[in-house]
């Protein structure tokens, strides 16, 4: 999705965009289920997608406990539906650009109030 925005912000290519809005929108449905009951982002254990940086007590760069929230990574998140947002808006979607926005707020919200 970041990648698609960052071409669309220095091509304005549209189609290019809607071309790979399907994969865009499959992607963030599954971010979505990586979503523990606070609305904070969980991920699976050793997944490859929870590394941040090597530090001094973490295996691999990865937590101690991974069943905790990651607030880096939910922080993408949120940029990640706000930058989905701006492609819908590019293509004409701004019913599915208004949720893209509300899932950024909702995010933001959990993260802050964690």
């Amino acid at each position: 999705c970041c990648m698609v925005h960052d071409h669309l912000m220095w091509r304005g290519d549209e189609r290019f965009v809607r071309a790979r809005l399907p994969g865009v929108r499959a992607a963030l449905d599954a971010a979505e289920r990586s979503l523990n009951r606070d609305g904070l982002v969980v991920l699976p254990h050793r997944s490859n997608y929870e590394f941040v940086d090597h530090t001094r007590g973490w295996n691999q760069g990865l937590p101690r406990d991974p069943s905790e929230p990651n607030a880096v990574n939910t922080a993408h998140l949120i940029l990640t539906f706000t930058h989905a947002a701006a492609l819908e808006d590019a293509v004409g979607e701004p019913e599915l650009a208004a949720r893209c926005r509300r899932r950024a707020e909702e995010l933001t919200r959990a993260m802050l109030t964690a």
